[in-house]
């Protein structure tokens, strides 16, 4: 958490804002920034003033996923595993959910029924020193004149230890006719009164697994917080699909950072650094979350680089993901390509501090991402980046016109303010419907991470003859020399009898036919 001491400001760069999150509808007879909009329910009816699916109504619907209570179920947490490696993942034994509020579905609009967190046990145990572990799965839907205009999804795994204190749990209140969440603690993975699930790290090299039943408004580009990503999607029933993701956990620098009344005032950068941060000026005791995917903390941790020694304050270990908004293309004709939200399209992970809100912007034939953070961690150890891209190879061939073949891809990585390579090591795999784009080890500042592209064609070999010379010319497309001429072989038939000839201009032998 940040503290802040009179005449000073403060702010933490943090990787979301989800320890609120609880499940909730609001449904109002106007748009939902109409500040004199009369709040609805707060639950769905199936018919009279409070049905979501009523024209003229709008809101938003935020529901928790629960864990599959059957084989049946959907819009629910089928499973979750840890372990020290890829190989060693066992599953985890869900034990019970958190207390909270629960809000039922409205299946005309595939609206899903909310609960809460849900609470594990592995034998992996967590820097805690407790096997514990908390899934929060969100999904969140925008309502506009009684229809869902938007479907996002949010997921992680939390280790956690149980502590005792006093604290508060999250709730709803009524702020000028809309709802609002509003308690929480942020080191807590859920928070009671009298005790939280205190944030711990999972333990170096990690590998995690996540199953998800999800209604099958939800797809498109997911951004995420995993290192060396797999994914498969598969129709669950009619109206939901499965999703599970694989993946390592990432090691992401933490910046927080307070300053004085002085220091602001004899620190130009400082005084830049609140103001690009739409901070009032000192003295206020003010503090504020910026999250990581936020275009502000691009430029906020670039005032504050030197001040802060290039060094971030902390570390901690993550697992998440998570739906991004539709793709924003500089090129109008490959939108049809990338925003299918019918199914995952591919999804953009890294450790970086902070990194792009969308998906890779594709400009010609290159896709470029941008990320930055510190150079070092607070321990004096330089911080070595993380980049995954995975998408289907069907985006790769609608987008490049691709066949039906193998795809590679080069990548570069460029510090933006120095156009200079930073090195990498690089990785491309092409498996199972699924392109897997890495890069690992590059440094900070602010780097552009471009991958481009190409298709593997294959090569073959021909034989070319001229006179009594014969040649064989190997490559993608091979032709014979000037002067030579490429032997064919056809087959030949007569009644049972087979015969292939080879030549130039191959003929069948008299009595036979050309098959």
């Amino acid at each position: 958490s940040l503290t802040v001491p009179p005449n000073s400001d403060g702010v933490s760069f943090v990787d979301n804002l989800q320890w609120s999150a609880i499940s909730y509808i609001e449904a109002n007879t106007g748009v939902s920034t109409n500040t004199n909009a009369q709040v609805q329910c707060s639950t769905i009816a199936t018919s009279g003033p409070c049905a979501l699916n009523s024209p003229g109504t709008s809101g938003s619907v935020t529901a928790l996923l629960p864990y599959c209570a059957s084989p049946s179920s959907s819009n629910c947490v089928a499973s979750m595993a840890l372990g020290a490696s890829s190989q060693s993942m066992v599953p985890s034994t869900f034990v019970s959910s958190t207390n909270g509020p629960s809000t039922p579905g409205d299946p005309a609009l595939k609206v899903p029924a909310g609960s809460t967190d849900g609470l594990w046990t592995n034998p992996l145990m967590n820097s805690g020193g407790t096997n514990s572990y908390a899934t929060f799965v969100e999904a969140q839907f925008q309502l506009i004149n009684g229809k869902v205009s938007n479907a996002t999804l949010t997921a992680a795994i939390y280790p956690y230890k149980v502590i005792q204190g006093n604290y508060f749990p999250p709730f709803v209140t009524l702020s000028q006719g809309v709802e609002v969440v509003e308690g929480g603690e942020i080191e807590c993975a859920f928070t009671y009164a009298t005790s939280c699930g205190r944030l711990e790290d999972f333990p170096t090299g990690t590998q995690a697994s996540l199953s998800i039943r999800v209604t099958n408004l939800v797809g498109g580009w997911f951004r995420g917080r995993l290192a060396s990503p797999t994914i498969s999607e598969s129709r669950f029933d009619a109206t939901s699909n499965l999703i599970s993701i694989s993946a390592g956990v990432v090691t992401v620098p933490t910046m927080s950072y307070v300053a004085s009344v002085s220091q602001v005032q004899s620190v130009p950068s400082l005084g830049k650094f609140f103001t690009d941060l739409s901070f009032p000026p000192p003295p206020t005791a003010a503090g504020a979350y910026i999250p990581t995917y936020s275009p502000k903390a691009f430029v906020a941790l670039s005032d504050i680089r030197d001040v802060a020694n290039n060094t971030a304050s902390g570390q901690m270990t993550v697992w998440n993901f998570g739906t991004l908004p539709p793709w924003s293309s500089n090129s109008g004709e490959n939108k049809s390509c990338l925003n299918n939200n019918s199914q995952v399209e591919g999804i953009v992970t890294t450790n970086a501090m902070a990194y792009q809100a969308g998906p890779p912007s594709l400009s010609g034939s290159f896709f470029t991402y941008g990320v930055a953070g510190m150079h070092y961690y607070a321990d004096g150890s330089t911080v070595e980046g993380t980049y995954d891209l995975v998408m289907r190879n069907s985006v790769a061939q609608c987008l490049y016109g691709f066949a039906n073949a193998p795809i590679s891809a080069t990548v570069n990585i460029t510090e933006s303010s120095l156009s200079v390579e930073n090195v990498a090591t690089t990785s491309v795999q092409d498996a199972n419907g699924w392109l897997h784009v890495g890069a690992y080890g590059f440094n900070f500042s602010n780097p552009i991470i471009s991958v481009r592209l190409w298709q593997i064609k294959h090569r073959v070999t021909i034989s070319c003859v001229k006179g009594r010379s014969v040649v064989k010319i190997s490559g993608v497309s091979p032709r014979c020399p000037i002067g030579f001429k490429k032997l064919v072989t056809i087959t030949c038939l007569k009644g049972t009898s087979t015969k292939k000839v080879t030549a130039a201009t191959p003929r069948c032998p008299a009595g036979y036919k050309r098959r």
